[in-house]
């Protein structure tokens, strides 16, 4: 399948779950094209893979976002990513007026 892709003048070819042996089938939709083009594997496993592997990454555009006056945060843990039992990361936007009342520059009125 082909798609005009509106950014350049390339034609954007959609990447179909068939395996070069005739495995699979297309899939209409809905899905993230983007993703299944960052992740041909998924989309696409070899011969070879039994899906035995846990998944081994987790993007934050795919976790809750927490909206807080003064900021943003959002983290991935071991309820969304079960392999990571011992680490987990985060991912904020902080105002200035957040971050300086979280590190104490209010506290100076700007006379650094």
């Amino acid at each position: 399948m082909k798609n005009e892709n509106n950014n350049n003048s390339k034609p954007l070819i959609i990447p179909q779950p068939i395996r070069k042996d005739g495995a699979g089938g297309p899939d209409l939709g809905p899905r993230d094209v983007m993703r299944d083009l960052q992740n041909p594997d998924m989309l696409v496993p070899p011969v070879t893979d039994n899906g035995l592997l846990p998944n081994l990454r987790m993007s934050f555009s795919d976790t809750h976002m927490q909206l807080n006056h003064g900021g943003w945060s959002r983290e991935i843990t071991v309820r969304d990513l079960p392999i990571a039992t011992t680490l987990a990361g985060v991912n904020m936007s902080l105002t200035p007026e957040a971050f300086g009342s979280c590190t104490g520059i209010n506290s100076l009125n700007g006379r650094i």
